[in-house]
Formats: C-alpha cells, structure tokens, sequence
C-alpha cells in the first residue's frame, strides 16, 4: 500500500508558474506561428517530466482539498438541518448564524438562543443600514422565531430556542 502523506510539489506554486511560464515563452520562440492547441505538445516537452510532474501533483492536491472542503460543508449543513425537529423553526433557524452576536462582542449559540437575546440581535440588526435592514433575511427570520415563542412569560424568561423547537414537535406529533 502506498503512503498517504499528502502528495506536495517539490517545488512552490510560485516557482511552478515561473518554470511553467518559462517553458512557455520558450516553446513561443521557437514556434511562433503555431495555435495554442498545437503548442501543448511543445510545451509539455520543453517544460521537462519533473515540473510537468509537480504541477501535477499540485493540481490534483488542489482538487481533493477543495473537494474535500466541499463534503465537509455538505456535512454540517445537513448536520444543521437535522437539529431541529419543527420544520417552521429548522426553516427559520438556518437563515442566522451558528453563534448570533447579542452585543458588547457577546455571542450565543443558536441552541441557546433566550427570547431576551432575540431582541438584542434585532436591535443589532437594526443598527445596520436602514435600507437594507427591511430585506435582511436575517431580521425576518428572527421575527418570525419569536412570533413563535409561547406566550407565558416564564417561557419567554427560561425557554431556549432548542426547547421551544422540542416543545412545538412535540405539540404537532414530531419525534426525534
């Protein structure tokens, strides 16, 4: 089995494009009427098997990490879908961010959202441009989450977001 320690140029991607563009210039000087389709050939063998090689190896390194970056948002974003049990809250919640900015550089995770700190993220909303805070999916999302918020004020004192999302399920028949 081979060793799967990333597999990296020998060189940097700087020295790679100065090397690259060297062997291009080249392969110009000595075909110069040639099209750019026909000049791949030339150039491929004027660069050499070791910086054709290096490239290589960069690019195929460049295309995995991005594909792997790529499953990995896929990931958390079903992961995130997945926390919340009622569907009007999941809809909502996923429009803000995993840690909401509450002030004086305070944040809370969506989890644990009060109907207090909702408040504080909408007056933090509303301190942003005026014109675009009535487009803000954000502000519309935050509204609609507290009009779901029940009613009593010792829910809207004690009750996080998650615990409003468990109780709404298990009020319309959900279950984990």
């Amino acid at each position: 089995m081979e060793d799967l320690r990333v597999i990296a140029p020998k060189r940097s991607i700087a020295d790679l494009q100065k090397d690259a563009r060297e062997a291009v210039r080249n392969t110009l000087l000595l075909h110069p009427k040639l099209p750019a389709a026909n000049l791949i050939e030339h150039v491929i063998e004027q660069a050499g098997n070791d910086l054709v090689a290096d490239i290589d190896a960069a690019l195929h390194t460049r295309y995995f990490l991005n594909l792997i970056r790529l499953e990995r948002a896929d990931n958390r974003q079903q992961a995130q879908a997945t926390e919340w049990l009622f569907p009007e809250i999941r809809e909502q919640a996923l429009v803000l961010p995993a840690n909401i900015p509450i002030g004086d550089g305070k944040k809370v995770a969506r989890n644990d959202l009060h109907f207090s700190d909702t408040a504080r993220y909408l007056k933090l909303l509303d301190q942003d441009d005026r014109d675009r805070k009535k487009k803000d999916p954000r502000r519309a999302a935050i509204k609609r989450i507290r009009r779901m918020w029940p009613r009593s004020k010792k829910a809207r004192r004690d009750m996080t977001l998650a615990e409003v999302d468990a109780l709404k399920a298990k009020r319309a028949g959900i279950r984990a």
